[in-house]
């Protein structure tokens, strides 16, 4: 189980970095929009962090829009 978590984590870091690059938007400016802590969002993104709750998940997923339901068939 703990592989499967892992790739859905990595699938979503890159959907993360992708939409970041695409918007050209800082950890902060993100951490406002989305209520998730900027260090928490910079840990994660250079894999300090290997995982993130669901809840940050999910505002990051909602400010970004990016679809979570497309990580039901990456792993």
């Amino acid at each position: 189980m703990k592989k499967n978590n892992n790739k859905i984590s990595d699938y979503f870091r890159k959907k993360l970095d992708d939409r970041i690059e695409e918007l050209k938007i800082k950890p902060a400016e993100l951490s406002l929009i989305s209520g998730v802590p900027a260090p928490l969002i910079y840990s994660f993104r250079f894999e300090i962090n290997l995982s993130l709750k669901f809840d940050y998940v999910v505002m990051l997923a909602n400010a970004l829009n990016i679809d979570l339901n497309e990580m039901k068939g990456a792993c």
